[in-house]
């Protein structure tokens, strides 16, 4: 019955146990290849692309990048954004604006209604919170002012994009300093 079971298998037992060697030997080497360089490279790769991606889909705003305008925000509130920019080492945001019809920016920054909202295009965490600041004079048509925001978190970032919506009007894409 020992004579059959080994004539059937072609191959003396020692040249068995030899090729399950040869087998065990190549397989290390594969998963030690793998664990070794297979494995730390898709790690780096998923690292460099968790970086990467951010900023090529939101690529960041160049320093000349034109401030967008809206006639209807203009017309609706009578001023004009000139500029936003993050200011007191990341904890501000500066919003600048024109006047351009001094009787209706009268109510700009009043309360809540009329405080432009900041809206970061990459997070779409809103910015609202100015600092209690008020502008002792009439509003003159020509004259630039400012808000200040309270930046709770680092919402609102340098070089990035964002939106101004006021009431039910939005700019869309203002450049950030």
């Amino acid at each position: 019955m020992a004579d059959s079971s080994l004539a059937s298998t072609n191959l003396p037992p020692a040249e068995q146990s030899g090729e399950t060697q040869k087998k065990g030997i190549f397989s290390r080497l594969r998963l030690d290849f793998l664990l070794g360089w297979v494995l730390p490279g898709l790690i780096i790769l998923a690292g460099l692309l968790y970086w990467a991606l951010p900023k090529l889909l939101n690529p960041p705003a160049a320093e000349n990048a034109p401030m967008p305008q809206s006639a209807a925000f203009e017309e609706r509130w009578g001023i004009r954004i000139t500029q936003v920019a993050v200011t007191a080492d990341g904890g501000m945001v500066d919003l600048r604006y024109v006047i351009l019809d001094s009787s209706k920016a009268q109510q700009i920054g009043v309360d809540t209604t009329t405080t432009p909202k900041l809206i970061p295009e990459d997070n779409k965490t809103t910015v609202f919170q100015t600092a209690r600041m008020s502008h002792k004079n009439e509003p003159q048509a020509g004259t630039t002012y400012f808000l200040l925001y309270e930046n709770a978190g680092g919402a609102v970032k340098a070089h990035s994009f964002i939106t101004i919506q006021l009431g039910d009007l939005t700019i869309n894409h203002v450049p950030v300093r």
